[in-house]
This record gives structure tokens, C-alpha cells and sequence, in this order.
């Protein structure tokens, strides 16, 4: 861990395709498009790993965060003591980082996973990870398709808490 900490005063790697201008939705949306492979649930960790992120699951003491890695590729270190849900949504946020181009995000704490992050760069992240884990097509498919018949089918299909579920929906019914 330490090689992850010495990358942490690097400035993270710049992806080859600049997102940063783009809404954080859209940015998702557009990484789910082109990296995911179209199925339910999203699989950040995979994405990740199509796009050159490599992820880790560290133990508590290491915290959630976005790093250089000595091998010059960023990476995202996850908290291996987390639940599954926080895992995903903790890696869909270090990728936000990386793709919105936030230089030297900090380690996370519980506040940069909240709606109120301190941190503008987190409420980016946290946004980008809400549609990435949640995009607006497969939700609206999921509601008025006629096949999922309650928000526990939905909760088990898209793998998300309900909180972030119900956050998606909000956002999708006021046309974000």
C-alpha cells in the first residue's frame, strides 16, 4: 500500500478521451455504451478493468481511493470489508474521478460518498456513479417494461440500494 500512497501526490492518469466537459450522467452513460456489454447489472469493476484501471479491495485501513500506480496506470482501492453494493458504487466513483479528470482526489471518507459530499469533485463522482451502476435507459426499461413487477425485482437486478434506486428514479422522472 505504500506504492499506492506515494501515488496518491501524483497527478491522476489522464484519460485518452476527455469526459470532464461532459454532465457526469452523460459521461456515464457513454462509459456504460461503450465499455459495459449491455447487460444488467453493471459491472464497474469490469469496466474498470476494460478500460486499464486496475482495482484493488484493501482492508479498512486503506480507505476507498484513486491512485497512480507506480506502473503509471491509476487505480482504485476499495475497502475489501465493505458490502458488495458499497464496493461497486465505490469503484463507479474512483472511475468518475479518473474520467472527469479530477486532479489528486483525496481518500474517501464517508461523507464523499453522500448527496451532500463536501467536495465538488465528489458530488461529480457520486453522480457519475449513480448513472453508471443505474443508467436512465435500463431503469425506465425496468419500470415500464411489465416484466419487473416491484422495486425488489429492480434491487436485485441492477444491484444497488434502494436509496440509490430511488435517487435514479427521481432524477429519471425529472428528465436527468
Amino acid at each position: 500500500m505504500k506504492e499506492a500512497e506515494a501515488g496518491a501526490a501524483s497527478t491522476t492518469a489522464v484519460w485518452p478521451v476527455d469526459l470532464s466537459r461532459m454532465r457526469p450522467e452523460t459521461a456515464a452513460e457513454w462509459v456504460a455504451a461503450r465499455y459495459g456489454n449491455g447487460t444488467m447489472p453493471i459491472r464497474p469493476e469490469r469496466i474498470a478493468r476494460r478500460m486499464g484501471v486496475e482495482v484493488y479491495a484493501m482492508t479498512a485501513e486503506d480507505r476507498s481511493a484513486v491512485f497512480l500506480g507506480p506502473n503509471g496506470r491509476p487505480w482504485i482501492v476499495v475497502d475489501v470489508t465493505a458490502r458488495d453494493d458499497h464496493q461497486r458504487f465505490a469503484i463507479a466513483h474512483g472511475l468518475g474521478h479518473i474520467l472527469l479528470r479530477h486532479d489528486r482526489p483525496h481518500l474517501e471518507t464517508p461523507a464523499s460518498f453522500g448527496a451532500d459530499a463536501p467536495d465538488h469533485r465528489d458530488r461529480a463522482a457520486n453522480q457519475f456513479a449513480a448513472s453508471l451502476l443505474v443508467p436512465t435507459a435500463q431503469l425506465r426499461w425496468c419500470v415500464t417494461s411489465g416484466w419487473m413487477r416491484n422495486v425488489d425485482q429492480i434491487l436485485k437486478t441492477l444491484w444497488v440500494p434502494e436509496d440509490l434506486l430511488l435517487l435514479r428514479y427521481r432524477q429519471m422522472r425529472a428528465g436527468r
